[in-house]
C-alpha cells in the first residue's frame, strides 16, 4: 500500500528530473522494459548511500583500488545526470575472459537508473534507444564491434557533452511524432533555407521539396546519457579518454565475491532517486573545485561526480552539527580512531578491534587514499572522490605509449648529454628499452628512424639535418621537444620510470645489509672464540697455582 501511494503522490525518477531539466518523457508503455524508480519515502543521508552503494559494489567484483568508490558515485551520477553537462563515461577494460566485466556490467543493471543492456548496437539503434527511453546504456563486447565502427566510434566521442551529444538524419516525420513527440526534432525551415549562394542551390532545393513530399526531414537525435563500455583488451583511445577507466584482472583463488543472483537493487535504486530529487537544484548549480592535477578532460569526466560527493558531505557535516554534539563529545568513552585505511579501529569499551580495511574485496591491495570499510570518523566523501580521480587517471595515463616514448627519447639525450642527436642514436637507445608501453605504437615491430620520425611528425617534431663533431646526418635537436615534453610526459611516467630503477639499488641495498650481518656476526664470533681462550687460560692458571 505504501508503494502504491507513492507512486501516486511522488513523481518518479523519470518524470521528476525530466520536468527539472525540460526533457520529455516517452509516453504509453512502449518501452515497457526500461523501469522508472520511484523514489524513496524519507530523505536520504547521501554520505551513508555512497557507502553502502561501495560496499555493495565489493561484496559481488574485486576493482582495482579506488574503483568502487568511484563506481557508487557514478551509479548516483546516473540519476542526476539529465541536471549537468557532461554526462560521464565508464570504461571497463580486461585483459582477456573471466575477469569479472560481464558480473560488473551485470550489478549495475540492478543498481543504475533506467538501464539498458546490449551486447551489440547499430549505429541508428544506438542514438534512437537513447532518444526515445534516456537510459543508462550498458555495452558489454563492444570489442566484437567497435573496431572498424567508425560511425559509432564518432558518436559514442560526441555523446558525453550535452550540447555537442546530437546526430543529425532524415527521418519519416510521422513516424517519429507517432513514437515520441521531441523524438523527431525537425530542423527549422529559416535554418534549411539560410544556405550559402552557390551555383548548386537550386538543386538542393529541389531534393528538399522532394524530400518534404515524401514525408522524409532532416532531424535531430540526441546521444546523450551515462554509458558504461566493456571490452576485451583496450578501448579505441579517444573513447578511453573519455571514461573512468577500470581495469580488471581475474580474481585470485582466496578472493571469494558472492553470487549476483542474491542481490535486490531496488532499496537502493529509490534512495538514489530520493537524494538526487531533494537535492536537485544544489546539483545543477554547483561548481565544484577540481584538482589541478586532472587534466581538463579528465576534470570534465569527474566533475559531476564531484558536485555529488560535495553535497554527500556538506550534508552529513550539516547532519552532525544538528545534533548539538560532535560524535566525540556525544560518545565520550566510545571513540572511534582510525589510524590509516588498513589499521585497527579501537572500538566500543569492549576493546575489541576490528580492521579497518575487513570490507574491501578480498585479496585487494589497500589503497593510501580510500578507506575500505564506512566509519563515522573516514574522511568525507568530497575527499574520497578527488582522490579516487587522481589515482584512476594516474592509473590510465601509467602506461600512455606516447608519454613514455617521449621519456625515453629525454633520456637518451640525457644520457648522451648533447643538444643534438643523430636518428640512429636515439633508435639505438630505444631498442634496449624494448618492453616500454610505447612498442604499442610499432605494433610489436621492432622500432626503426622511419617509424620514429613518422610517430613523432604526428605532434609536429620532424627531423633535420645535424652535424655533430664533423659528421652530419638525419636526426633532432633538444629544443625541439620541450614543449613535448612537458605536455606529453605525466607524472606517473617519471615515478614508474623510479619504480623500474629502484630493483637495483634496493638489491644493492640488501647486499650491504648482508655485509653488515656477515661482519657483525664475525665480530661476534671472533669474541665469542676470545672470551672462550681467556676462559681457559684462566682456568689453566688455576690449575698451576694449586699445583
Amino acid at each position: 500500500m505504501k508503494i502504491e501511494n507513492a507512486m501516486e503522490n511522488q513523481l518518479t525518477v523519470g518524470t521528476g528530473l525530466a520536468e527539472i531539466s525540460g526533457v520529455n518523457r516517452p509516453s504509453g508503455n512502449r518501452n515497457s522494459w526500461v523501469r522508472d524508480v520511484v523514489p524513496w519515502d524519507e530523505p536520504v543521508n547521501g554520505a551513508e548511500l555512497l557507502d553502502e552503494l561501495t560496499a555493495t559494489v565489493r561484496r559481488f567484483v574485486v576493482l582495482p583500488n579506488c574503483g568502487a568508490e568511484a563506481m557508487a558515485l557514478w551509479i548516483l551520477h546516473t540519476y542526476a545526470f539529465e541536471l549537468r553537462d557532461v554526462s560521464t563515461y565508464v570504461g571497463i577494460e580486461s585483459p582477456e575472459k573471466r575477469c569479472g566485466k560481464t558480473t560488473l556490467l551485470g550489478l549495475l543493471s540492478e543498481l543504475v537508473n533506467r538501464p539498458v543492456v546490449a551486447a551489440n548496437i547499430s549505429s541508428p539503434a544506438f542514438f534512437r534507444v537513447i532518444e526515445e527511453t534516456k537510459p543508462t546504456l550498458l555495452i558489454d563486447e563492444a570489442d566484437t564491434f567497435l573496431q572498424g565502427n567508425d560511425e559509432l566510434r564518432g558518436i559514442l566521442n560526441s555523446g558525453y557533452a550535452k550540447k555537442t551529444a546530437f546526430v543529425v538524419r532524415m527521418a519519416n516525420e510521422a513516424l517519429a511524432r507517432g513514437h515520441r513527440a521531441s523524438a523527431f526534432e525537425p530542423i527549422p525551415d529559416e535554418q534549411q533555407n539560410n544556405r550559402i549562394s552557390n551555383p548548386n542551390v537550386g538543386i538542393a532545393n529541389e531534393n528538399r521539396k522532394s524530400s518534404e513530399s515524401s514525408g522524409m526531414r532532416l532531424a535531430r537525435f540526441s546521444s546523450w546519457c551515462p554509458k558504461a563500455v566493456a571490452a576485451i583488451g583496450r578501448l579505441p583511445e579517444t573513447l578511453a579518454d573519455r571514461c573512468i577507466v577500470m581495469r580488471m584482472q581475474r580474481k585470485m583463488v582466496a578472493e571469494k565475491c558472492e553470487r549476483l543472483k542474491s542481490l535486490d537493487g531496488e532499496i537502493l535504486r529509490r534512495k538514489c532517486a530520493r537524494f538526487v530529487q531533494d537535492h536537485a537544484e544544489e546539483i545543477q548549480s554547483a561548481q565544484p573545485t577540481i584538482p589541478e592535477a586532472l587534466n581538463d578532460r579528465a576534470a570534465d569526466i569527474w566533475e559531476p561526480l564531484f558536485v555529488l560527493a560535495d553535497i554527500a558531505s556538506d550534508l552529513n557535516q550539516q547532519h552532525r552539527k544538528a545534533d548539538g554534539k560532535s560524535f566525540t563529545e556525544g560518545n565520550k568513552g566510545n571513540e572511534v580512531m582510525v589510524e590509516s585505511p588498513g589499521a585497527k579501529v579501537e572500538g566500543q569499551k569492549n576493546g575489541i578491534a576490528e580492521d579497518a580495511a575487513g570490507g574491501g574485496a578480498p585479496g585487494e591491495i589497500e589503497h593510501q587514499l580510500c578507506t575500505a570499510v564506512p566509519v563515522v570518523n573516514k574522511k568525507s566523501w568530497a575527499v574520497i572522490a578527488r582522490d579516487a580521480a587522481l589515482g584512476l587517471t594516474a592509473a590510465t595515463q601509467q602506461a600512455h605509449p606516447i608519454g613514455s616514448l617521449l621519456l625515453d627519447v629525454k633520456l637518451a639525450f640525457m644520457t648522451k648529454d648533447r643538444e643534438k642527436m643523430f636518428s640512429r642514436d636515439i633508435v639505438e637507445v630505444l631498442l634496449l628499452r624494448k618492453l616500454r608501453p610505447w612498442t604499442e605504437m610499432t605494433r610489436g615491430r621492432e622500432i626503426n628512424e622511419f617509424m620514429l620520425a613518422q610517430i613523432l611528425r604526428r605532434y609536429g617534431v620532424r627531423t633535420r639535418t645535424v652535424w655533430i663533431d664533423g659528421q652530419s646526418a638525419k636526426g633532432y635537436v633538444r629544443s625541439d621537444f620541450e614543449e613535448l615534453f612537458s605536455r606529453y610526459i605525466p607524472q606517473s611516467e617519471f615515478e614508474a620510470l623510479r619504480e623500474e630503477i629502484m630493483p637495483e639499488s634496493q638489491a644493492a641495498a640488501y647486499e650491504r645489509r648482508n655485509e653488515l650481518a656477515r661482519a657483525e656476526a664475525e665480530r661476534r664470533r671472533q669474541e665469542a672464540e676470545l672470551r672462550a681462550m681467556t676462559a681457559r687460560t684462566g682456568n689453566m692458571l688455576k690449575l698451576l697455582g694449586k699445583l
